[in-house]
């Protein structure tokens, strides 16, 4: 800004100094750094039959083990019926 600009803002009107370049074109780059300075959160969805490896793909790929195995118990009910004649 000239200084004739800067003499008519209010008081009250905060200006910055630019510390780099500012433009479209740094855009790509800001969005990295923010990302790497701050990390990011994404979703991934894996589809697929029971048994080809879903789970596997998506540990190797994160080198960690991210599912726990669920073990159901077994169903202890007894199936009751009533039959109803007319």
């Amino acid at each position: 800004m000239t200084a004739d600009v800067l003499k008519s803002l209010p008081p009250d009107v905060r200006t910055l100094k630019l510390t780099g370049h500012v433009g479209f074109d740094s855009l790509p780059d800001q969005l990295v750094n923010k990302a790497i300075s701050q990390g990011f959160v994404f979703n991934i969805l894996c589809v697929g039959e029971t048994g080809i490896g879903k789970s596997t793909l998506l540990e190797t790929l994160f080198n960690q083990k991210l599912f726990q195995p669920i073990y159901a118990r077994p169903c202890r009910s007894q199936v009751e019926s009533c039959d109803i004649r007319s």
